[in-house]
């Protein structure tokens, strides 16, 4: 069955009440990137795949949840683009928006990709987490889930294909093509094209990207300069966010956590602060950052940026930085925590007159939010709870 049906199928079945169906959530995070969207896909479609291929006897159907509205699609264009090259539509996805939890009987079947702990609304439901696959630093729970594998590889797609490697070398080659044009731009995307110097790559996603890349870009010979055009080519679109105001640009690719009572929001973008200080300038960068903040309900916001300069500068290097708009002065010594911490190198890119802001280049390029924000969760760990 192709993607596309298997999409329609899904879609038509959530708007029927189909008897003697047992329905499992796939659910990606909270940032719906394109890792958390394309993983969650082909968890669903490869489950249906294998349970096809076992004859079960009973019906399952597995739901790609995307945790974010259709209309969010919008602010992230690398998933069109990338559906597109797989031939696919992706306004086709099962977004929130598209499903009445209510509808399902309790408990709920959910299987984590991209994640190892609910989150809100999940998080409320009478729900059962039977399977997890995801590459964040291990929560330690559902610890009797199966499949539940919690490893710090580059992409949780290449976890998915290596989960479903069986599967996949059944699969029909047209189906396997179009597989693997969707699976391998997360991949890509999150290992930096496989280049092994940023600290992300491991053997997995190597392995991963083996068992599909030939059906897509062909033999060794071609295979780096393919590799090498699709990624550059969603890294364009991936970064065409300047068109975005400040609160969708912090809205995008957003996570957010609740430690000892305070809560914390993390917001990345491709893109860099010289950049976004030049369009809209420091004071409304400030005031519409704090104004979301406000909105979340927050005690801290970071905004990380990544960019690889090296697009359109042969000389360019790739980049991280990080960003702090403290709001509850409880949690400046974060802030002063991290500033001191050698091993991410927080250096300060402009001028702050109020030490609750600031906006630093960071040094450790190896480290991404799956890094700086288990520091940042610790830190909030050993603080006494929010006095509320």
């Amino acid at each position: 069955m192709p993607l596309a049906t298997f999409l329609e199928r899904i879609a038509t079945a959530l708007t029927t009440t189909a008897t003697g169906t047992h329905p499992v959530l796939v659910s990606g995070n909270d940032s719906a990137d394109l890792d958390s969207i394309i993983a969650s896909l082909l968890y669903a479609y490869l489950s249906t795949f294998r349970d096809a291929q076992a004859k079960q006897a009973k019906t399952t159907l597995y739901i790609p949840y995307i945790k974010v509205p259709m209309a969010d699609l919008a602010l992230r264009p690398e998933v069109a683009y990338v559906f597109g090259q797989a031939g696919l539509d992706a306004h086709n996805l099962i977004c929130a928006d598209r499903v009445n939890l209510d509808q399902f009987a309790k408990p709920l079947d959910i299987a984590l990709v991209d994640h190892n702990c609910l989150t809100p609304p999940l998080d409320a439901l009478d729900a059962r987490v039977i399977s997890v696959l995801d590459h964040h630093v291990d929560e330690e729970k559902y610890m009797t889930a199966s499949p539940r594998w919690v490893e710090m590889v580059g992409s949780c797609t290449s976890q998915v294909l290596l989960h479903f490697e069986a599967e996949l070398h059944a699969i029909e080659e047209d189906d396997l093509k179009m597989i693997g044009t969707l699976a391998l731009a997360p991949i890509l995307v999150d290992t930096v094209a496989l280049r092994w110097e940023f600290g992300k790559t491991t053997q997995k996603d190597v392995d991963a990207f083996e068992l599909v890349a030939p059906c897509v870009f062909g033999t060794k010979d071609t295979q780096a300069a393919c590799v090498r055009n699709y990624y550059n080519n969603i890294e364009s679109v991936k970064s065409q966010i300047d068109h975005l105001c400040c609160r969708d640009l912090l809205r995008k690719d957003y996570k957010e956590w609740v430690v000892n009572g305070y809560r914390v929001g993390t917001s990345a973008m491709s893109w860099y602060f010289n950049g976004w200080l030049e369009r809209d300038g420091k004071d409304k960068i400030i005031k519409e950052t704090y104004a979301y903040a406000a909105e979340r309900d927050l005690d801290l916001e970071l905004a990380m940026t990544s960019y690889d300069h090296s697009k359109t500068d042969k000389n360019g290097k790739y980049q991280r930085e990080l960003a702090f708009f403290v709001v509850n002065k409880d949690l400046m010594q974060i802030k002063t925590a991290m500033e001191n911490d050698k091993n991410i190198g927080l250096t300060p890119l402009v001028p702050s007159d109020d030490k609750r802001i600031d906006f630093y280049s960071q040094a450790n390029i190896k480290l991404s939010r799956k890094q700086i924000w288990p520091a940042v969760q610790q830190l909030l760990e050993q603080m006494e709870p929010k006095q509320t």
